[in-house]
C-alpha cells in the first residue's frame, strides 16, 4: 500500500506513484506467470491517538481519490475484515499482499525466457569491471567482468549486464563508472 500523509507533496505523490506503477508491473506478470497475492484492501487503524490524528487529517482533507484511501468507521471497516475492528480506519481499496518467495520466483521465471538470462544465486559478488570499447554498434559499451566467490572458490565471467539486486547491501557494489 502506499505510504500516504495529509500533504499533497512530493513524497507522497512519489508514494502513489510508484505504488500504482508497481501494482501494474505485478497485474501483468501475474497473467503471465502466476504468483500468490491478493488485493483485498488495507486497513489503516486508527489505534491510538497519534495515529487516530494522522488519519483523520488524511481524511478530512481529501488529498485523495475514494478509490485510492478513504475513511471508514469501526463498524464498516469490520464488515470489510470480517472480524471486530474497535477504530476508525483508512481503507485503500487498491492495496494488498503479496508472497515475496512467490514473487521472486515468478520474476525469475519470467526472466528464465529470455535469451542469455543467468541466475547466480549463493554466490558473492566481489567486484566487477566495465569494459568499454568505440568500434561497433555497441555505443562505447562492450561488457562487464564479474569477479565471483562461493563455497567453490572464486572466478570470474563476463557479461554484457549486470543487475544488482542487493537491498541494502547494492551501495558498497555500485562502483563509480
Amino acid at each position: 500500500y502506499p505510504q500516504l500523509n495529509a500533504q499533497n507533496n512530493i513524497a507522497s505523490r512519489i508514494q502513489l506513484t510508484s505504488f500504482l506503477y508497481a501494482k501494474r508491473f505485478y497485474d501483468e506478470l501475474n497473467l503471465n506467470t502466476p504468483f500468490e497475492h491478493s488485493w483485498c484492501g488495507a486497513l489503516q487503524l486508527g489505534f491510538n491517538d497519534n495515529t487516530k490524528i494522522r488519519l483523520d487529517k488524511l481524511a478530512n482533507k481529501q488529498l485523495w481519490p475514494e478509490s485510492i484511501a478513504h475513511p471508514l468507521s469501526p463498524e464498516q471497516a469490520s464488515e470489510i475484515a470480517k472480524v471486530d475492528i474497535p477504530y476508525p480506519c483508512l481503507f485503500m481499496p487498491l492495496a494488498g499482499w503479496i508472497s515475496p518467495v512467490s514473487l521472486v520466483n515468478a520474476c525469475i521465471n519470467t526472466a528464465k525466457q529470455y535469451k542469455n538470462f543467468t541466475l547466480t544465486s549463493n554466490t558473492q559478488l566481489l567486484d566487477y569491471a566495465v569494459h568499454s570499447s568505440t568500434t561497433g554498434n555497441n555505443h562505447g559499451f562492450a561488457g562487464v567482468t564479474l569477479r565471483l566467490q562461493n563455497a567453490h572458490g572464486e572466478s570470474e565471467k563476463q557479461a554484457t549486464s549486470l543487475v544488482i539486486c542487493a537491498g541494502s547491501g547494492s551501495q558498497p557494489l555500485l562502483a563509480p563508472l
